[in-house]
């Protein structure tokens, strides 16, 4: 009998030919079940870590606002003290602490500050400085100070109740309190304004509060006004990890306007003159409401949105950051689809190696066994 004929008959090598596809059915079982556990980890993980990136945009902001009212509220306090010089200096000393306040201040996105007092509420000596210097007739103190060419200048309103962003003057008066006026196009050089500037336009932000005197009166305000190009600029450079494809970032206010907007052409618009989501999403943005859930756009692509309002340390001003992500965000965790695939080809080919390896030997063994067995037996 030759040695084929015994290896033939041997049932441990049938054996070894049913091992092979059976590992190979194993292997795309792991496969499949590891790569659906590895989706739905990837996933979950996905969302986690678009809830912690949301939070940290939505508190950089936060941290962002609160920096910029609290340098408004010193400056405030500063003038609201103007009762404790005497009142022939409190003029001379508000001028010259506005433009050295405005040259020194560490906030770059600060287009200019402004100072208002009702009249004769500063020093009592208005008539006296009517159509005196930069005075109009009113000889009221209406200051503003303002960049233009690396330059600060100083520009005077005769009635500043009659400017057209009145919201300035009376909303801090009316409510007593500190506010936030939305992004608007402002013209330093228009307005009645007494300045030897060119036209400047400038989109800006106002914090204003009021000023008070000893009695807690209300005698004036004061205004912080940012630039929003600028402000653009800065918050997008605080947003690590930012992808400008895949995820859209909106600071909306209690009135719904975007006070902040990845896409800077929104800036100063309301969440119905953005039409990149349905009316559903812009209504659930509108209860200001901590929430998260899915959105879809009007191209039909599916968003992850996070509506996380906060308020202004200090203050009654509410904000709500608008955080929205296309897809699942890019994890470290579990291979790809293609790793996976190479790396189960790898070790099926290694399985076999391994298996034919010692078939060979334990079958070469039985072979020998069986041949000496034949040649010890009488024919």
């Amino acid at each position: 009998m030759k040695v084929k004929d015994i290896l033939d008959t041997m049932p441990i090598r049938h054996t070894f030919y049913l091992i092979l596809p059976a590992i190979l059915v194993l292997y795309l079982l792991l496969g499949y079940g590891f790569y659906t556990f590895r989706d739905s980890y990837s996933h979950k993980q996905s969302q986690l870590k678009a809830n912690v990136v949301a939070h940290s945009y939505a508190d950089a902001m936060r941290r962002y606002f609160n920096r910029s009212y609290s340098m408004e509220r010193n400056f405030n306090e500063i003038v609201s003290g103007y009762g404790n010089l005497y009142p022939t200096s409190r003029r001379k000393y508000l001028e010259q602490y506005g433009m050295g306040f405005l040259k020194q201040c560490s906030i770059y996105e600060l287009q200019s500050v402004s100072v208002d007092f009702d009249k004769d509420a500063l020093d009592g000596l208005d008539a006296q400085y009517s159509n005196e210097g930069i005075y109009t007739s009113t000889g009221r103190f209406n200051y503003i100070f303002y960049w233009e060419n690396d330059k600060v200048n100083v520009q005077y309103y005769d009635n500043v109740e009659t400017l057209s962003h009145d919201d300035f003057y009376y909303l801090s008066r009316k409510e007593g309190k500190a506010t936030l006026i939305e992004p608007f196009i402002w013209n330093y050089a228009d307005n009645g304004g007494k300045t030897g500037s060119s036209e400047i336009r400038r989109m800006i932000l106002d914090f204003t509060s009021p000023v008070l005197d000893s009695s807690n009166r209300i005698v004036g305000v004061t205004c912080f006004e940012m630039s929003a190009p600028k402000m653009h600029k800065r918050l997008l450079s605080k947003f690590k990890g930012f992808d400008a494809e895949n995820m859209m970032i909106s600071l909306v206010s209690d009135k719904d306007i975007f006070i902040f907007h990845t896409d800077s052409n929104q800036i100063g618009k309301t969440l119905e003159d953005d039409s990149f989501f349905a009316e559903d999403v812009d209504n659930k943005i509108k209860s200001h409401k901590d929430m998260e859930f899915e959105a879809t756009n009007y191209l039909g692509e599916t968003y992850r949105v996070f509506s996380i309002p906060f308020t202004i340390t200090g203050t009654s001003i509410h904000l709500t950051a608008v955080i929205s992500f296309a897809g699942d965000i890019t994890t470290t965790s579990g291979y790809s689809l293609i790793s996976l695939i190479v790396t189960l080809t790898i070790c099926y080919i290694l399985t076999v190696v391994v298996v034919l390896f010692y078939s060979n030997r334990i079958m070469k063994r039985f072979a020998d066994s069986e041949i000496t067995t034949l040649a010890d037996t009488p024919v």
